[in-house]
């Protein structure tokens, strides 16, 4: 082979692997959308300040040896905007983790699969923090859903090629039943509250002792 087709194979060789390179790559609006749904299916910023209106004394305890100065620093450092930067940060390392499949089940979280397993998440753990799990009924609250919408909703909770993303979101289990998924909502909103917890300890200066 001559030195000229040599150099434009190379060339040529060195342009495909760019474009295959750059096919997995995860744009900052797809991480951003990610986001917005990953806090759409795990309401955490929202039960977060539930707990906050329910309770003037938490995160911590009523007898707890926290000063009204810190107390008010954690609550403010533990709202919304706070569990918005926790999941910002698990999507970032998704997307650098899974870039293959980033889209994928971007499209899956965007459609019936997270609509409705944001619907029996949201219900689950409002339900926990409120006090009425026993009313906790995923049957009424899927009663209305085309079968669908409600394959592709069970598909995410429990195929196993999904794991990855459920795990971003915090999930370690497959869901196979309404008392499963009561369960792992739960063991999934501490699994998300407690990185947004330690960022405001820092901030505010408290030892977990001290709550």
């Amino acid at each position: 082979m001559s030195p000229g087709l040599r150099l434009a194979a190379l060339l040529l060789l060195a342009f495909c692997a760019h474009r295959a390179s750059g096919a997995d790559e995860v744009t900052p609006a797809q991480q951003s959308r990610m986001a917005d749904v990953a806090v759409r299916v795990m309401p955490i910023g929202r039960i977060m300040e539930m707990a906050a209106a329910e309770n003037p004394a938490w995160p911590g305890s009523a007898d707890s040896r926290l000063d009204a100065e810190r107390l008010a620093c954690l609550r403010g450092n533990l709202r919304a905007p706070a569990y918005r930067k926790v999941v910002e940060r698990r999507v970032a390392d998704y997307a650098r983790a899974e870039p293959a499949r980033f889209a994928e089940d971007l499209t899956v979280l965007e459609g019936d699969a997270g609509r409705l397993f944001a619907k029996l998440m949201s219900a689950g753990m409002e339900s926990k923090f409120s006090g009425s799990e026993n009313r906790f009924d995923p049957t009424a609250l899927l009663k209305d859903e085309t079968p669908e919408a409600l394959a592709q909703m069970v598909l995410l909770a429990n195929d196993p090629r999904y794991t990855p993303l459920r795990a971003m979101l915090g999930i370690g289990a497959q869901i196979v039943d309404g008392e499963s998924g009561r369960k792992v909502g739960q063991a999934a909103g501490l699994t998300l509250m407690l990185p947004a917890l330690s960022d405001a300890m820092t901030v505010c200066n408290v030892r977990f002792e001290e709550l």
